[in-house]
Order: structure tokens, then sequence, then C-alpha cells
């Protein structure tokens, strides 16, 4: 009796390719190394090329700027066929990686349009040969940029938690806010506020309504700034003189000049030039750098204790 033998041809998934650019302020880091990870059932891989390539950024109509040791990071992401959009894809990846950090300067953008030299994004077929190292790091220094164990620890408990919506809503925010710290300090307090509160405030239809009671008792509700307090006071990790900040300055006022007068307080007076290499550095801004530490501490704390 004959049979028909069969073979199987594995079909090639897509990957859709974007360069990132991790970052310490508004300045590039230059990192190697390589990560592979899950996220939403796709594989992902963040890989820094090992060859140099001049950067150009323009700083006007017929000037530039170049980085001629610059070493390019690419995301490839596994492409899912049915999205319309597949950089929503890579802003979350974006802001996980953020997070994983466990800095609250350093920071991976997908802001492509800024580039000059960058022809954009494209899909292969197929991975090329890549080398997994698992770790990234700051190329020539002993200090790794993402922390990898960190990253599998933050991917788990979004896989895993309830408020899954809430967490990607707090990382995009976060993040944000990291960048905007070097242009616009006010906004970037606000976008911290946001952050912070996007993990205990509920949703109802198109609005935030009352905070979860799960994360904010009852005797807490009297304030958003009381909430904000009691928030970060519990999850915090760092030392707790630190929290003496949110005594003697009004965070919420600040974000109340922002948002209802456009008021604006800049990071760096005087001459262009000179702009901050990291926050920490900024002397003149060591109470704000103080709240987005305090911030950000607080959010992956919640983040990988109480989700």
């Amino acid at each position: 009796m004959g049979f028909i033998r069969g073979f199987f041809i594995k079909k090639m998934k897509d990957y859709f390719i974007l360069e990132i650019f991790p970052k310490l302020g508004h300045s590039f880091a230059d990192i190697e190394g390589s990560v592979k990870f899950n996220l939403e059932n796709r594989e992902c891989i963040l890989y820094a090329e090992s060859r140099p390539r001049e950067l150009k950024i323009p700083t006007g109509s017929q000037s530039f700027s170049s980085y001629p040791q610059y070493y390019p990071v690419i995301l490839y992401v596994e492409r899912n066929r049915k999205e319309n959009n597949p950089f929503i894809i890579v802003e979350k990846v974006c802001d996980i990686l953020s997070l994983a950090t466990k800095d609250h300067v350093a920071y991976f953008t997908p802001r492509i349009s800024e580039y000059l030299y960058l022809s954009g994004w494209s899909i292969i077929k197929g991975l090329p040969s890549l080398e997994i190292k698992d770790y990234l790091k700051h190329r020539n220094v002993d200090t790794f940029f993402l922390d990898t164990e960190l990253l599998n620890k933050v991917l788990e408990k979004i896989n895993s938690s309830k408020y899954r919506e809430r967490l990607y809503a707090s990382f995009h925010m976060n993040r944000l806010a990291k960048y905007k710290a070097f242009s616009h300090i006010t906004e970037a307090i606000t976008d911290y506020i946001n952050s912070v509160e996007a993990l205990y405030m509920q949703e109802e239809g198109s609005y935030q309504s009352d905070p979860d009671l799960s994360f904010i008792p009852k005797k807490e509700r009297a304030s958003k700034p009381k909430m904000l307090k009691y928030f970060l006071e519990t999850y915090y990790p760092g030392p707790q003189t630190d929290l003496n900040i949110l005594s003697y300055t009004d965070f919420y006022r600040i974000r109340s000049g922002y948002l209802h007068r456009g008021a604006l307080l800049e990071p760096a007076s005087g001459d262009i030039s000179s702009y901050f290499t990291t926050l920490d550095k900024a002397n003149e801004f060591t109470i704000y750098n103080t709240f987005y530490r305090i911030s950000f501490l607080a959010i992956l704390n919640f983040v990988l204790t109480k989700c």
C-alpha cells in the first residue's frame, strides 16, 4: 500500500526594521551588544552594529553636525500582518526598554524624521544572521545601558497583569518626560505626574474617573496631590528623606501653570550651547531631577511588586 510523503516548508516571518536611538538626555549613547525578547507574542531583537557610521543631523537649511563614530542600533520586530500601524508596537518596545535601563535619564527613541541619512523603515522576510549576546552595554566601558534581567521581569509582569493598558500608558508618558526635560521642564513634570496617575486612576469611557481603591485608600482621596504623595511614599524604594521634596514643592501647581496658562520653565538659559549632558549635572534643577527619580523608581517598584 503506497503513501504520499508530505513536505512541509516553514513559512518565513516578516520583520519590521527600524533604527532606534539610545540616549542620555539629549546626547547619543554609543552601546554594543544585542538582546532578544518577546512582546505580545512577537519576537523582538535589538542589535547594535559593530561598524561605525556617520550620522548627519540637520542644524539648519544647509548645515549639518555629524557623529563619525556613531554605532547604529537596529530593532527587528516580528510583523503582524493584520495591523495597520506597526509603529505602535515599536513605541511600546521603546517605552519598556526605557524603563528597563533602571535610569531616569537613559531612554530609547524611534524618532526617525530628524536624522537625514535614514531611509526610514523597511520590511524583510526572515532574520539575517545575528549574534545574540544578551547584553547592551556602553561601548568600551564595563557598565550596562540596559538591565536585561529587569527587562525580562517587566515583560513578565506585562504579560500577566490585568492592568496592562495602565502600564503601557504609564511607561509611554514616563519616556516622553525623559526627553522633554531638556526642552521644557514644566511639560516634563506634567508628563511625570500623568505617568504616575495612569497607574491608579481608573477610566470610564473616554475620561479619567475615581482612583482605584486597590491602590489608593479612601482616607487618601481628599485631593490629587494627596493621592500622588501617598503613592510615591508607598512605592518609592529609595531614601525616604528624598520625599521631603513633596512637602515644600507643589508639583500640581507647576502642572496647572503649564496646562492652563501655557507657562513653561526652560531648563537652560543664556548660551544655548550650555545644554546639560545629563540632568544629573544640572545643579540648577536638582529639585526637578529628584522628582523625576522618585517618580521613575516608584513606577518601576510598583510594576515589580504590585502588578
